[in-house]
């Protein structure tokens, strides 16, 4: 087995396990009511993955930045993960949380729309909150 093979290979087990801990975490959520973190915080996964750990599961001896690009790369592809650099030798690789329907709009006039429609029922809406 080739590097690129055995790069996805480890892609999908990474992928495999935040999904995993994904469904755990929303089935250990149900039926309970939290004060704080909010409800994504809890359920989202996050995992940092090091060279070191590409290393052992690639078989590689050596590992260049452009690796940690290829898999930063192949993780932002997918529909429900990001992965971001955090250092030199580590990536970030999260589970995106999901948005309700009525939260995402196809464009800014939308958008827009929706933000003074809502502020002309209610006015307070557009109040900024004093913490």
């Amino acid at each position: 087995m080739n590097f690129r093979n055995k790069d996805k290979d480890f892609q999908g087990k990474i992928a495999g396990a935040l999904f995993e801990r994904h469904k755990i975490n929303i089935n250990k959520d149900v039926g309970t009511a939290y004060l704080q973190p909010e409800s994504e915080d809890r359920v989202n996964p996050q995992v940092t993955i090091s060279t070191s750990e590409i290393k052992a599961h690639t078989g590689r001896e050596k590992l260049r930045n452009v690796i940690l690009d290829e898999y930063i790369e192949a993780f932002n592809k997918h529909p429900s993960l990001s992965a971001k650099k955090i250092t030199d030798d580590s990536i970030s690789v999260s589970v995106d949380p999901i948005r309700s329907r009525d939260n995402e709009f196809n464009s800014l006039s939308a958008l827009s729309k929706k933000n003074k429609s809502e502020i002309y029922d209610d006015p307070e809406l557009g109040e900024d909150i004093d913490w």
